[in-house]
Formats: C-alpha cells, structure tokens, sequence
C-alpha cells in the first residue's frame, strides 16, 4: 500500500465477528501500530478502512455479518475494484467467493496506471479448494508458501512449544498444526475425506475388465446455474461423460438415453427429486428399445431401506460411497472439481424418537449455500456406485468380484 500511492486494499475473513476477534487486532495491534502512531495511517472506523497519508486506503471487514445490512456489506466488497485483495482464514470461503472477488482486481492509480495485482490467501490446512488450487495441481500465476508457527514473528516465544504439549495425544493435528502438513486431516464431520481419496484417482485410462456391469448414472439440472451431469460407468469407475447446462425435459431424455446406448448400460437411473417425468418417459422409451434397459430412479427424499441407520436415501447413498472409497473399492476420476465436491460433503449424527441415532448428509442446498456450487458431480458419482447393486450381472460376475480380479491382475494401468 505504501509503495504505490493511492491503491486500494481489501482485507477480509468470512464472518465479520471473526475478523473484529483476530484480524483486526493483528492489525492495529501489530502490523500497522506503527504507522498509526506516527500518522502515516489513520482508521476510519465508520466505513471500515485506513486512509493512508500517500492516498492509498485499506478497505476491512466480512462477507457476512449477523445484521440486516449483511447482503450490502457483501454488494459493497464485491461492486469495488482493488489492486490488492487478502482472504485471513480463507478456507472459510467459498471458491464461488475466491472466483468473483478475482475480477475485483482492476484499480488504477493516481497516475492512471494499474499496480500488481494479486491476491494473498491465509489458511490452516485443510480438505478443500485451495489445496486443490495451490498444492495439489497448481495452475499458473499460483504460488504457495508454507508459513509455519515458528516463522511467525508475532507468536510468543514459546507458541510452538504450546502447540506440540497440545497435541502430544494427536499426531495428525501435531502435524497439520505445527509441521503444516496439508495431508494430515480433515474436519470431524467430513464425510470423505483427500486422503481417502488420493490413492483411488485414476491418473491414466484403465483398462477395461470385459465383465464389468455398465450403467450410466445422471443428475438431472434443477435450476438455471446448475450442471446436468451424466457419468457412463464400467464397474465401480466412469468410463466416460457428458456435462451440459440446463435443458429441456425431451432434450434430456434424449442425452439419457444416447450415453445409455454408447456405453452399452445395462441399467440408467438418476436423481429424480424434480425430475419423476423424465424417467416416467425414459421407461416408455425403454420398452420398444432391443436391448433391455433397466431404469431406477432415486429420490434422495425417500426413506433408507435402512431407516434405523440412515435418515433418509440420500444418507444411505452417500455412506454407500464413502464406505467402497474407503475400502479401495471404486476408482475415482482425476477431476478437481469431483473430487472437491467430494470432500466438501459432511455429515452429522441426528437422534430423537424411536428410531435413535441415524446418519444425516447434508443436504445439496445446504452445500451449495455453504460452498457457492451446486454437487452435481459428487451426487452423479455416488449414485452410479449405489446403482451398482442393481446392475444386471453378465456371467455372473459381480462387480466386486470383477473389481478384485482386476487388481490382483494388475489390469488398472494403461492401455
């Protein structure tokens, strides 16, 4: 801010409360309790910004608030143009919020000209999309560097000390938390988890056992930003895809049925929460084609078969999922934006009445309100495993059957 005179800064945490709790006071109390005694900085505490004596300005606050102005707090951010933006705890946000305040990076200077632009993002390690963005499989103009306990100069001498006395019991938070392992853990309620994941990604086409079941699995657009996704099984893996925006119900029937017939499925079913009319119209269809064509719609709204377990399908579902995910018995598709839907899934423990304690996962509006993108590929890959079960076996090969041979065989590597 200093070096270029009038540039504005954003700096932010996800919920306001937070940002007065920690941010803030770093702020005034380290990082410019300088120049705010000397006078090259002064707080405007009403607006939320320091005015700097070159005509820079450092814009601070939250996405959200706990007041009714939340919504213009959030407008204000996102309408305003910065040259540069900093995210404290940035795991909290979205990467729908990461996305657009990205292109809030078009200030100009005093003298008409656009300083550097970038973003800095501070995090704790964690399951989510900025380790899939700066660790995982960086894209160009990324860049990340560990900081850990010790580095920081603010800390109390003996903060990592503290730290190791801690988690002396708890060797994957000693390693997140002291020695910055991104590896080591993920949050109590994540369903899924990147490290049940990473040894099943699919870095190379497999081979394909010629017994595997075939099906082909879709959940259906519910709304105008939402993705139709259509995933073209072979066994426990996606042999190939089809993603489009929203259509018509004819036009989707029709992309149903042609990825059915090219993968030659035994067995199409889908999410059919909004959507009954379309598989209706599929089961006519699939009554004049040669070959049968199995058709099983899912309503994640429905009761479990397992009610005293689950609450309701979608549970069941999900659970289905992580348990073959975690017994290595799928093989998942190197896509990021899979895989992060994956493991930005949680779930909870509900009780109450007779039916006890049962498993609950949260539900798609939820995750898209709390990550700003709908799940439609996690809900596609964990219906096509559940639907596995339901697949008419060729030779009577059951997909676990095949799924075992194949790697006793070692068929999992390039063609």
């Amino acid at each position: 801010m200093a070096r270029y005179p009038g540039n504005r800064g954003l700096i932010l945490r996800k919920v306001l409360a937070d940002f007065k709790l920690t941010t803030y006071l770093c702020l005034t109390e380290q990082v410019l309790k300088t120049a705010l005694e000397v006078g090259m900085a002064k707080e405007n505490k009403a607006d939320h910004y320091f005015q700097y004596s070159n005509g820079s300005r450092l814009y601070y606050g939250g996405l959200e608030s706990s007041g009714s102005d939340s919504m213009s707090e959030r407008k204000k951010y996102f309408s305003g143009e910065y040259g540069v933006i900093a995210l404290d705890e940035a795991r909290e946000f979205a990467e729908q919020d990461f996305n657009e305040l990205s292109t809030r990076l078009r200030h100009k200077l005093t003298n008409k000209q656009h300083p550097p632009f970038f973003m800095l993002l501070a995090s704790n390690p964690s399951q989510n999309w900025i380790k899939t963005r700066f660790i995982r499989n960086p894209q160009k103009g990324y860049a990340f560097f560990q900081a850990l306990p010790r580095d920081n100069i603010y800390n109390p001498p003996d903060y990592v000390a503290q730290l190791t006395q801690l988690f002396a019991n708890d060797e994957k938070f000693l390693e997140a938390y002291v020695h910055g392992s991104w590896d080591a853990i993920g949050d109590n309620d994540d369903l899924i988890t990147m490290g049940d994941i990473e040894k099943l990604i699919e870095k190379e086409k497999p081979v394909v056992h010629p017994f595997a079941q075939r099906l082909t699995a879709a959940d259906i657009a519910r709304y105008g930003d939402d993705k139709t996704v259509i995933y073209n099984f072979s066994g426990a893996r996606i042999d190939s895809e089809e993603i489009c925006s929203k259509k018509d119900g004819m036009e989707t029937v029709g992309r149903l049925i042609f990825n059915a017939q090219k993968n030659k499925s035994t067995l199409l079913g889908g999410d059919s929460i909004f959507e009954a009319s379309i598989f209706d119209r599929i089961r006519e269809i699939a009554q004049t084609m040669d070959k049968p064509l199995q058709i099983h719609d899912i309503d994640f709204r429905r009761e479990s078969s397992n009610k005293e377990r689950f609450y309701n399908l979608r549970a069941e579902v999900y659970w289905n999922a992580r348990e073959m995910i975690k017994a290595e018995q799928c093989r998942i598709k190197d896509d990021d934006q899979l895989i992060g839907q994956l493991t930005s899934t949680k779930y909870k423990l509900v009780g109450g009445g007779k039916l006890g304690t049962r498993i609950q996962i949260e539900s798609k509006d939820d995750i898209k309100k709390r990550l700003g993108f709908s799940p439609d590929k996690a809900d596609a890959f964990v219906m096509g495993l559940y639907l596995l079960q339901f697949c008419r076996v060729d030779k009577e090969k059951s997909w676990r059957d095949t799924y075992k041979q194949d790697r006793q065989a070692n068929s999992y590597q390039a063609a």
